[in-house]
């Protein structure tokens, strides 16, 4: 009998059935490879993860209290936590690239770790420079004191800062620490202290009235969040001398030394406290007058204008309050004059201003703004 082959019909019918079983296996196939190669996909990510955790584990002391840790992929590679075939993607067979965010989750107490196929420097916040950096870039700073310690220097130098929303300004950098003072006038009504007889005090930290003030209604006033970016055990020092007839080196020398009134302290630790009567004299870029005229005398010309009137410390409508005692007397503390020179006056005296000053942690950063009254830097931790 004589055999038959397949028609051309047949064929065709065999290879339209073939093309449909394809149409509906392949897919699954397909779709069943896929979704093996991601379940090795995440099982690489959360053994990255995993190892990424036994980084934390021997880096504690590196990781934030608050806000993320970015850890690259090499570091764990190089650590010996992954190798680099632990790095490569099994569903397309390149290398796996991203991040490990480290953040720190108050509610357990512990670290989370999350991979991330953005990369590290895509996601960290940007650096911000040091205000201490800010400060030693600036042109209008001078280390014009006996120390050396950096200050800004002129008629109105850049100096602003916006602290618990208020405007400050810079008086220098002091042992690695920002010294500011604010702007406008707390008060110009305030006794310097009335508790050391009829004339009061000049113990700063007896308390006087003013420490007093300050270190309570005027702190608690400050917004947690600016709190924090102030040295709060600050020492100052407290010592003086018996008149304001010497130059500006000789009163910086005697503010920092342990000339004081009978058992006065020549130190106090504290928060908010005044400007120093040597912070007013070195706050000017007057030429060599100022060097040489004694503050008692800087109300004359021409140290007036070479001198009081080129400190943006001064004003000329204002006493002012300073840190600084007499040493021979109980109850006289140095001011600085409307006219610009330095004099001293009972503490009980109610009729001067009063600019309270702080000295900011190193780590405080700038932000944002350029330093002047009307754009002045901003700040953070």
């Amino acid at each position: 009998m004589r055999k038959r082959g397949f028609t051309l019909t047949e064929v065709l019918g065999v290879i339209v059935i073939l093309g449909l079983i394809a149409l509906i296996v392949f897919p699954n196939v397909n779709k069943s490879i896929k979704s093996s190669k991601q379940k090795l996909y995440d099982q690489q990510i959360a053994l990255i993860e995993e190892n990424a955790r036994k980084w934390g584990v021997e880096h504690t002391a590196e990781l934030p209290d608050s806000g993320s840790y970015y850890l690259e992929l090499n570091d764990l590679v190089l650590g010996g936590y992954v190798s680099q075939a632990e790095l490569k993607d099994p569903r397309n067979e390149k290398p796996i690239k991203g991040c490990i965010v480290i953040s720190y989750d108050p509610a357990y107490n512990q670290y989370k770790y999350l991979y991330t196929e953005v990369s590290c420097d895509e996601q960290k916040p940007e650096e911000y420079p040091l205000l201490t950096e800010k400060i030693n870039e600036s042109l209008e700073v001078t280390a014009n004191d006996p120390d050396q310690n950096k200050r800004y220097v002129g008629k109105d130098p850049s100096n602003y800062v916006s602290f618990n929303g208020k405007l400050f300004r810079m008086i220098g950098i002091f042992n690695g620490r920002v010294k500011i003072i604010q702007n406008d006038f707390y008060s110009t009504g305030l006794r310097w202290d009335t508790t050391g007889g009829i004339n009061g005090s000049n113990n700063w930290a007896r308390p006087a009235d003013l420490n007093t003030e300050l270190n309570s209604t005027y702190w608690n006033s400050i917004s947690a969040t600016y709190q924090n970016m102030v040295d709060q055990s600050h020492v100052w020092n407290l010592g003086g001398w018996s008149t304001p007839d010497i130059t500006r080196a000789q009163m910086y020398q005697y503010e920092n030394g342990t000339t004081v009134y009978g058992s006065n302290p020549t130190r106090w630790t504290g928060k908010v406290a005044l400007m120093y009567v040597s912070d007013y004299a070195y706050a000017s870029n007057g030429g060599s007058t100022c060097d040489s005229t004694t503050l008692y005398n800087w109300n004359g010309s021409p140290a007036q204008e070479e001198c009081a009137q080129k400190s943006w410390l001064y004003n000329s409508s204002v006493y002012q309050w300073t840190l600084t005692p007499r040493s021979d007397y109980s109850d006289l503390v140095f001011v600085v004059t409307s006219s610009g020179f330095v004099g001293d006056y009972y503490a009980n005296c109610d009729n001067y201003g009063v600019r309270p000053v702080l000295y900011l942690k190193s780590d405080v950063k700038v932000t944002g703004g350029s330093g002047t009254s009307n754009s002045p830097y901003i700040l953070s931790q």
